[in-house]
């Protein structure tokens, strides 16, 4: 920020870190500051406090699918709406109200296949297209 002319600001430098950063500060490294002081950030819905390690549990599968994601690998065999889940648990735990904005605008449980998807039957309608 400061190679850039822009003043170093507390929200510009949380904003400028990865979010490897925010799964490893969760990490068992950081269990002394999560019980200090971090622990009123998210609760459960039913307004019980969260153990450090559940709402680490729920970044390192959200970081990995992201990185995958973001490296253009394939994602399709993975258990997608697991991964939806968690990240709306997660949004959940961190604002009740942003995550009944996600529930109310995200349309990933309408376009995503009730059944999954099936590879071999893509493949096959792709053989029938080209022929």
């Amino acid at each position: 920020m400061a190679a850039e002319g822009k003043a170093i600001t507390p929200g510009g430098l949380v904003a400028a870190l990865t979010f490897g950063y925010w799964t490893a500060f969760f990490g068992t490294d950081y269990e002394e500051i999560w019980r200090r002081t971090l622990h009123p950030i998210a609760r459960q819905a039913s307004g019980k406090s969260l153990r450090r390690k559940d709402f680490a549990s729920q970044l390192t599968p959200i970081r990995v699918l992201r990185n995958r994601i973001a490296h253009h690998e394939p994602i399709l065999t993975w258990n997608l709406p697991k991964h939806y889940d968690s990240m709306l648990r997660l949004t959940e735990w961190l604002s009740p109200a942003a995550a009944a904005w996600c529930q109310t605008h995200c349309r990933f449980c309408v376009v995503y296949p009730s059944d999954g998807i099936c590879l071999e039957q893509a493949q096959t309608n792709s053989q029938d297209q080209s022929a």
